[in-house]
């Protein structure tokens, strides 16, 4: 009776093994780099890379990179913001098992500023009322 609770034990051990193989099979990992398109690949630190549809997101470290892991498998929309520059979407495959790489710049918002002009304007002269000389 011992020897078949052990074999029970270790076909349910192995069971759980080969289906954390198996899901493990159904996701892969993004692994990525932000930097800045005006510069020369000067990293963006803290930028946000959200996948689409989700709430599996990422912000970049301070060398730019991020990293992705337990995606589900196929073709996704990844969505690259900072502030100050224009947001990018980027689309990525990801295959069982598999990293999919991704290097993007983004471009920095066109600012124009609005000038302000101040002129000195003179006020109008007060009139002193003295209800005491009125009365």
């Amino acid at each position: 009776m011992h020897f078949q609770n052990l074999m029970i034990r270790i076909i349910f051990i192995f069971a759980f093994i080969l289906s954390q193989v198996a899901v493990g099979q159904a996701t892969g990992s993004i692994y990525g780099r932000i930097t800045d398109g005006n510069t020369e690949g000067e990293a963006l630190i803290f930028a946000s890379v959200n996948l689409n549809g989700t709430s599996i997101g990422e912000q970049t470290n301070f060398h730019g990179n991020f990293e992705m892991t337990g995606i589900p498998v196929g073709t996704h929309i990844l969505q690259v913001s900072y502030l100050g520059y224009e947001p990018k979407e980027i689309s990525v495959n990801v295959a069982p098992g598999k990293v999919a790489l991704v290097e993007t710049a983004l471009q920095a918002l066109s600012t124009t500023t609005e000038s302000l002009l101040l002129t000195e304007a003179s006020t109008p002269p007060r009139i002193a009322t003295d209800k005491a000389a009125k009365q």
